[in-house]
Order: structure tokens, then sequence, then C-alpha cells
């Protein structure tokens, strides 16, 4: 919540309020409320999803979206973002990926690293930024 004294009175941040409220729907208000908004403003609905959409969302994926991910996230990225994620959702995306890649990425994955929280919210920015790219182009579906 960002608030701003202006010489006119005192400016509140709805964007971001909304944005925390977004967060705590289920997929289906959310999905419905997105439906609505696109309609008036398409640039803030996108601009909610990617804002309300967490790493962890990244298990709701189908196998085949999670798939196409791959294709434009380096492997080193993905261990790296899958970080300190559940469990399940690392043996999900590893199991899911070529074999190759997955050991790439697990590699990654187990490495000690230097200000590592740091770079995990960074490359995990860089896979939400990815998907939402992706369903922007109609290449797979959040």
């Amino acid at each position: 919540m960002e608030n701003k004294t202006t010489s006119q009175g005192i400016f509140i941040n709805g964007k971001a309020q909304v944005i925390k409220m977004f967060q705590l729907l289920n997929d289906s208000e959310k999905e419905m409320l997105i439906t609505k908004i696109r309609v008036k403003n398409p640039s803030l609905a996108n601009e909610l999803l990617q804002e309300s959409y967490s790493f962890e969302d990244l298990n709701r994926l189908s196998d085949d979206n999670i798939r196409s991910i791959f294709q434009h996230i380096d492997a080193q990225i993905l261990g790296l973002a899958l970080k300190e994620s559940s469990i399940g959702l690392q043996k999900r995306a590893l199991s899911l990926a070529e074999r190759s890649y997955a050991e790439r990425a697990y590699e990654t994955l187990i490495l000690d690293i230097k200000d590592e929280k740091i770079h995990i919210e960074r490359a995990r920015k860089k896979v939400i930024d990815t998907i939402m790219a992706l369903n922007k182009k109609n290449l797979l579906r959040i």
C-alpha cells in the first residue's frame, strides 16, 4: 500500500491494493474478473494476471505447458528458480524435462550460490515473465 501526499490530498495506490486482493482469489474467480477487466482494459488485465502469478503456480500448469517453458528458459535459470520451491514441484518439473536439460537444471539446483535468495527471485521472475509472454502469444494457457 503506497500512499502519497499531493497538494490535492492523499493518493492511494489502488492498483497495488487490487493486486493484493487478487492474489487471494481462487482460479475461477480470477479468471472471471480477468475476463471482465480485459474487455475494458486489456493492459490492466495482463498486469493483474502477471502480478498475481507466483512461481509455485507453475505446478497448476499442464504437463505440456511446463514442457513448452523448457524451450524458452535456460536449464540453469530453471534450476535456480526451483531452489526453495516445494519438492513436489521440483520433481514434477525435472521429470517432465528432457534428460540433459533436467541434469543441467538439477546441477544448478544443488549448487551453493552466494546471495542465493536474490538470484532465486531473479530466476523466478524470469520464468514468470516467460510464462506471461507465452500466454500473451497464446503458446500456453495459464
